[in-house]
């Protein structure tokens, strides 16, 4: 272990812990993105940044977390990440209110079920906007202030099981276009690592399976079928998905970049 400083060298639950970060999720009042910032307090974060277009949602997020984690510093920011330009403002707004970013988790996405033969160019291209161009949007905003302070940055992107394969028509149809945009969210955390990586910028994705969240809720119908469609035999939680992204975000990945973790409950495996 000659030569390694003592964050390399530490094994130990320190490494976890996000003391002394600022991070930024977008999607983060609830459901996957809302598990992760609660995970991220949980884990000592010293600034959380919550992109949303849910206001009313962000507001009581804020002032309840806030109450809840008096040693971390809650902010709420509106923005369509899908406007390249109103990116750039928040961001700016970001730098202002926090100076650096350490952790960047882009993890606002849509789905919308639609046959492949009902697509128009307006419908196909608006889950494209928002899944496809606003991660990469955001993604690429964290990694600039992460170059320009120096930070050897964690940039997590939320992918998704649909990127590695195909839901079912029996269980979850017309979700084609959902699955093109997360295979390319899966790939594009693999091209960001590999070009970040000369900056200490690790890049990685998460793929989660089916997690119950206010847009997919634990009703008996899908209770049912994820019973028999994953080893695991059930759905997941926010929690469950917020655990890995702590470790991402953490020193305790720092070897770890251009990789996609799955947490499906073992459904791909079959």
């Amino acid at each position: 272990m000659t030569g390694l400083s003592a964050s390399e060298k530490n094994v130990s639950h320190d490494a976890f812990l996000l003391q002394g970060k600022t991070c930024v999720v977008t999607g983060g009042v609830r459901g996957i993105g809302g598990g992760i910032v609660r995970g991220f307090a949980q884990a000592g974060a010293s600034n959380i940044a919550m992109i949303d277009i849910r206001d009313e949602l962000g507001a009581k997020a804020v002032e309840s977390l806030s109450k809840e984690f008096p040693s971390t510093k809650f902010k709420y920011y509106h923005l369509d990440i899908s406007n390249y330009d109103e990116v750039q403002i928040i961001y700016g707004s970001i730098d202002q209110d926090f100076g650096a970013i350490h952790v960047q988790v882009s993890c606002a996405g849509i789905a919308e079920y639609l046959p492949v033969l009902d697509h128009t160019p307006d419908t196909w291209h608006k889950v494209m906007r928002v899944n496809v161009d606003g991660t990469f949007y955001t993604a690429q905003a964290a990694a600039r202030c992460m170059v320009k302070y120096k930070i050897p940055g964690s940039i997590i992107l939320i992918g998704s099981i649909s990127g590695h394969v195909i839901n079912r028509p029996d269980a979850q149809p017309g979700l084609a276009h959902y699955c093109v945009s997360k295979g390319a969210v899966v790939h594009m955390a693999k091209a960001l690592g590999v070009e970040l990586a000369e900056h200490k910028i690790r890049v990685n994705s998460l793929s989660p399976g089916n997690i119950v969240t206010p847009i997919a809720p634990a009703d008996e119908k899908s209770l049912a079928y994820f019973a028999h469609a994953t080893p695991l035999a059930r759905m997941g939680t926010p929690a469950e998905i917020a655990r890995p992204a702590v470790y991402l975000a953490s020193d305790a990945s720092s070897f770890q970049t251009c990789t996609d973790v799955l947490i499906d409950g073992g459904l791909v495996a079959w």
